[in-house]
């Protein structure tokens, strides 16, 4: 991250806590994207590209839980162990938070905080996570991490989106124009059908799908180059969200051309705060071997591309 002044830098350290959330909705975008607002007094102040650690197991509200919460195991004193039946050891109940980037606050007049959440469904904890029904309540951690830094000095910013990291670039663009940047938008996804926007949201995005179902056929990364050819200005940047292979094409753009990205890295956050050590990448440095780990939890998740050791 820069350390000019120039740059409104989001790297500090910031006010973090556990909170319990009260569901405001949980509607699918697609048939396998959900966007989930929740709603908690006293939140601290969040920047896109920030993330929240959710509980995905237990529930208290209105909406039914599909498992029973870990219950303390006894065993008899045959001489034959017990053999355990209970959901907490015959399912695949999640133990550990799950991380999921914000994609958008507002801060209401009675100190309320909003958060939109958007994920996808892939297995048991956000099977559980879309299940929540209005007026549930969810136990979050956050926000954690670092954020993306607004460049004073770069009026012009390309965001860049690719399935559920589509979430942050959301929030990016609307701080983005708050700022007052020009803000060129792009929003990439195998098939319409996986594309989590709002009707509302599409006419924000260039749209690409990989099947040409909806905007142009082909790559995220291919039609924001296609752009850059014809719109590159040096006061730009680009900031990027979503699959690796996505991410390495956009810093493969823009890095030997000297353009500013930062990109927001996807890792398995357990902790979300550096005790678990399971979210290693690794970075560039000057001593031997070239190279060194950083968290994306705790250093990120945001870096910057030309940081990054691409394998």
């Amino acid at each position: 991250m820069s350390s000019s002044q120039n740059t409104q830098s989001l790297a500090e350290p910031r006010a973090r806590g556990v909170f319990t959330a009260c569901v405001l909705s949980n509607d699918p975008l697609c048939p396998k994207h959900y966007r989930i607002r929740l709603g908690m007094k006293n939140f601290p102040p969040s920047h896109p590209g920030q993330f929240v650690n959710i509980q995905c197991t237990g529930c208290r509200g209105r909406g039914v839980c599909d498992h029973a919460d870990a219950q303390a195991l006894t065993w008899s004193q045959t001489p034959r162990p017990r053999h355990p039946t209970g959901p907490e050891t015959i399912g695949r109940i999640p133990l550990l938070r799950r991380p999921f980037s914000l994609a958008g606050r507002r801060d209401m007049t009675d100190g309320t905080v909003e958060l939109d959440i958007l994920y996808r469904v892939v297995g048991p904890g956000t099977n559980w996570l879309c299940q929540r029904k209005t007026g549930d309540e969810i136990d979050l951690l956050g926000p954690l991490g670092n954020g993306f830094a607004i460049r004073e000095d770069k009026p012009l910013a390309a965001v860049i989106g690719g399935g559920t990291g589509i979430g942050p670039m959301i929030y990016l663009a609307e701080s983005l124009s708050s700022a007052g940047r020009d803000v060129k938008a792009f929003a990439g996804a195998r098939t319409v059908s996986a594309l989590p926007l709002t009707e509302e949201q599409k006419g924000f995005f260039e749209i690409t799908t990989d099947d040409g179902s909806l905007g142009q056929a082909g790559m995220v990364h291919e039609a924001f180059a296609q752009w850059l050819e014809r719109d590159r200005t040096a006061e730009m940047v680009v900031y990027a969200c979503g699959p690796e292979p996505m991410m390495k094409a956009v810093a493969d753009i823009c890095t030997p051309s000297g353009i500013e990205c930062q990109l927001a890295m996807e890792r398995h956050m357990a902790c979300g705060m550096g005790v678990c050590q399971g979210c290693a990448i690794k970075v560039k440095t000057d001593e031997p071997p070239g190279w060194m780990f950083k968290l994306v939890c705790k250093d990120g998740p945001v870096f910057d591309a030309g940081e990054l050791v691409w394998e």
